[in-house]
């Protein structure tokens, strides 16, 4: 169940220990990645609907403890629980969520967007890319926003090539770390599995970083080697391909 909260405020003459908090969250730096974000208060899990100033959301609310949760890059509006569609790439999704305690008659917070989700570019070379087609497979498939932690559940969906030599670009949400990433590559009647996965835990690849990194391998099967990079930092591996 939904409510909105604007509580009636308090006159200078009453006791004001019963008053309301009026809570104020700043969205200024989410306006800089488009719309404005959807907000939501939590009150012992229960959902409250603040109300859009310009550039905040407020909502008078008793004194006591509450989760906030902002987010962006979905069109899931309102909702905590944040699921990836079977067979869809995720969202360009950004968040913030914190838990604060309004004992005072007012508090202002800014809510800053954390990136969610991690864009995967592999560059392949050394095959040809004619009649291959790619899927990438993991084992979690949405993320609480509220506590931001990784949803288990099997995701798969098809990649799609940026040109003939094979190499494309994907988006994944917040893993966990036992996730099982591996991108599954078919050609004719034969396939063989990319362990992603692995070679992102091998590159030190940290699935709970608040903003998470982007993540970039080349592939040459020419000379069975996996060349990877996070950030600025590159290792080369062995490739070993069964077939």
């Amino acid at each position: 169940m939904l409510s909105a909260l604007l509580l009636s405020s308090c006159s200078v003459k009453e006791d004001r220990s019963s008053c309301p908090c009026r809570l104020e969250i700043g969205i200024a730096d989410f306006l800089k990645y488009g719309p404005a974000p959807s907000v939501m208060i939590y009150e012992d899990g229960f959902p409250l609907i603040p109300q859009r100033k310009e550039e905040f959301f407020l909502a008078d609310v008793e004194k006591g403890e509450y989760g906030i949760c902002a987010r962006t890059g979905s069109d899931k509006d309102g909702i905590r629980i944040h699921m990836i569609p079977s067979g869809t790439e995720p969202d360009s999704l950004y968040s913030y969520s914190t838990f604060v305690r309004c004992d005072g008659e007012s508090m202002r917070l800014n809510a800053i967007p954390h990136k969610q989700f991690c864009t995967v570019s592999i560059k392949v070379n050394g095959i040809s890319s004619k009649d291959i087609s790619y899927r990438i497979k993991g084992s979690y498939n949405g993320i609480d926003l509220l506590s931001v932690e990784p949803l288990l559940g099997h995701f798969e969906f098809p990649l799609i090539p940026e040109n003939e030599d094979g190499s494309f670009r994907f988006r994944l949400c917040r893993q966990g770390k036992d996730s099982k990433l591996s991108i599954l590559s078919i050609k004719g009647n034969d396939s063989w599995d990319l362990p992603l996965g692995q070679w992102m835990d091998d590159a030190g690849y940290d699935w709970e970083a608040e903003d998470l990194e982007d993540f970039e391998a080349e592939i040459d099967y020419s000379k069975a080697l996996v060349t990877i990079r996070v950030c600025d930092w590159e290792i080369e591996e062995a490739l070993v391909v069964t077939i």
